[in-house]
C-alpha cells in the first residue's frame, strides 16, 4: 500500500498553515493511527484477498 500512495499523510498542517498547528497533537495521532493501519495491513497479500473471488476478478477484467 505505501508503495501505490505517494503519501500516507492524514492530514495537511502546512498548506495552508493551519493556525491551531502550535497547540494540536491531531497530527501525531493520525501518524499513530496510519503507523497501526499500515502494520495491520502488513500481514495480508493480495492473493489473501483473491482467493475465492478469482472467476469474479477475471470476468470484471475481463481477462483470458
Amino acid at each position: 500500500m505505501q508503495l501505490l500512495e505517494s503519501s500516507m499523510q492524514v492530514v495537511e498542517c502546512h498548506s495552508p498553515p493551519c493556525r491551531i498547528l502550535p497547540a494540536c497533537k491531531l497530527k501525531s495521532i493520525f501518524v499513530e493511527a496510519t503507523q497501526a493501519f499500515i502494520q495491520s495491513l502488513a500481514a495480508y497479500h493480495l492473493s489473501d484477498l483473491l482467493v475465492h473471488e478469482r472467476d469474479g476478478l477475471v470476468r470484471i477484467l475481463n481477462i483470458q
